[in-house]
């Protein structure tokens, strides 16, 4: 009796697991069959990249800046010395920006074919917390979290300081999970599938506590953040071959438990603009050389 017990009990616990999964992965309209979320490039992007604040996601699809629009899932025409030209003359090395331009970017293996990385996830440090008000000096050199050798914690692949400074902790040729939804719903085969970039931002509480301080500043990222974030972008879709799917942290973990409520205020227009304005600096270079 005991045993047929267990077995009826285990048996609806598997059915709720079950259950609770089908919900999360539903929600997020993610695709097991072709391991990735359904609908075009496009409708991709504008489901995770929906405005967040505090944890609440927004119904409505994400309206994409036209520079945006015009490059996502589309093949990355940039002319490879161009590029190289604009890092040396920003003293801007590989391992600022994930690593060497000749890498392939990280994979997965699914239905025996070869994947390779699709999105490009955008966080927030959301640290540190500050109890009333933030520093005078977050956004200037002296603030010790704009030292990149302070950031020493493995958790995304590239941290971005608000002075615009970055530092690789895992080349984008190598797989790392860095969301509640790979590691508790897609499990280790999703490693590679995602690039992870962290913005350095603080928050301030109360409301909240100092683990949950849900407030950042304003501006909650700074012009250098956003063109560096922008530059990364860039090399990271050019060594893909195309524009990858940027997405929002707070979006990929809508639904889950102890889900992140990150990046928060991210000015996607601003984003868009500084991204067309390295490209017309390359097109200049390529132009100059001809």
């Amino acid at each position: 009796m005991i045993r047929i017990f267990t077995l009826v009990l285990n048996f609806v616990l598997v059915v709720m697991i079950w259950s609770g999964i089908k919900a999360q992965t539903q929600s997020k309209k993610f695709d097991f069959g072709k391991y990735e979320y359904t609908g075009t490039a496009i409708e991709q992007a504008q489901f995770l990249l929906r405005n967040n604040f505090m944890g609440q996601v927004d119904n409505v699809g994400a309206k994409l800046p036209n520079g945006l629009l015009n490059k996502i899932g589309i093949g990355v025409n940039i002319e490879k010395k161009a590029l190289e030209k604009y890092l040396i003359d920003n003293g801007i090395q590989p391992k600022d920006i994930g690593g060497s331009l000749n890498n392939d970017l990280s994979y997965i293996s699914h239905r025996g074919q070869k994947k390779i990385a699709k999105y490009f996830v955008i966080h927030d440090v959301s640290y540190p917390s500050y109890k009333y008000v933030f520093p005078a000096n977050i956004d200037s050199p002296s603030w010790n979290y704009n030292i990149l050798m302070s950031w020493k914690d493995t958790v995304s692949h590239i941290y971005i300081t608000r002075t615009g400074h970055s530092k690789t902790m895992v080349d984008l040729s190598k797989g790392y999970r860095a969301t509640k939804f790979e590691s508790k719903v897609l499990g280790r085969k999703s490693k590679g599938l995602f690039i992870h970039v962290e913005l350095v931002q603080p928050r301030v509480y109360p409301p909240g506590t100092y683990k949950t301080a849900p407030l950042a500043p304003t501006p909650a990222f700074t012009v250098q953040q956003y063109r560096r974030l922008a530059l990364i972008y860039l090399a990271a879709s050019f060594r893909k071959g195309e524009w990858m799917i940027p997405a929002y942290h707070a979006c990929i973990d809508e639904g889950l438990s102890d889900g992140h409520d990150d990046p928060q205020k991210f000015n996607l227009q601003m984003f868009s603009d500084l991204l067309d304005e390295i490209l017309n600096n390359l097109n200049q270079l390529s132009n100059d050389k001809t």
